[in-house]
Parts: C-alpha cells; sequence; structure tokens
C-alpha cells in the first residue's frame, strides 16, 4: 500500500516536472524543441513540441536545440518510422487474432445449430 502511493506521488512529481520544463523551456528559449515518445501499452507514439501529454501518461523526453535540429531530425524521423511500423504490427497481430477467433466463433455456432 505504502508502494503504490510512492509510485503515485513520484508519478504526480515526474508529471510536474515535466510541466515546468515544458513551460520554462517556452518562455526562455523559444529555440528549443523537444520529442516526447508516450507509450501507450504496446503502441508507443512519438510527439513534437506537444506539452499536452494526457495525466498518468509516461515515455522519454528529449530537447533538441534549433543549431542540433538539422543534424538530429533524420534520426527523429528515423525512430518516429520505427515506432509507426511496431504500431502497425501490433495491430496487424491483433486483428489476425480476431479474424481467428470469429472463425472459431462462427464454427462453434454451427456446431450448436446442428445439435439443435
Amino acid at each position: 500500500m505504502i508502494a503504490l502511493r510512492a509510485a503515485k506521488a513520484t508519478t504526480v512529481a515526474a508529471i510536474a516536472l515535466f510541466a515546468s520544463l515544458v513551460t520554462f523551456g517556452n518562455l526562455t528559449d523559444y529555440n528549443t524543441n523537444f520529442a516526447f515518445v508516450e507509450h501507450r501499452g504496446e503502441f508507443p507514439l512519438l510527439r513534437w513540441n506537444d506539452g499536452n501529454a494526457p495525466a498518468g501518461s509516461f515515455g522519454n523526453l528529449v530537447f533538441l536545440h534549433d543549431r542540433a535540429l538539422a543534424s538530429l531530425l533524420p534520426d527523429v524521423l528515423e525512430c518516429a518510422s520505427a515506432l509507426a511500423l511496431h504500431a502497425v504490427a501490433v495491430g496487424e497481430m491483433y486483428a489476425e487474432a480476431a479474424v481467428e477467433r470469429m472463425v472459431h466463433i462462427e464454427h462453434l455456432t454451427a456446431q450448436l445449430r446442428t445439435q439443435s
């Protein structure tokens, strides 16, 4: 119970720190960009200069200054592409599993109809 409360408090503190850093960065340096890789279960999401992460979300945050952006942007785009490909692969896996389950359900339904 205490560990759960400590975990919740740590999460709230981390989100508050993130929001504070974004606010501070936006107020003091307009030339700073940030990429936030939000982890939503099996589906990661790349947010670019978007500080509106839902409450309770977690991920990795990277700050990129405009001077370094030109050289780092290809890597950021490669990461975004890899995340998208992973999300598509997971989605396709779930779709295949759903089709297999539906075939099984239809088979069982047909068996029940023949027994009645």
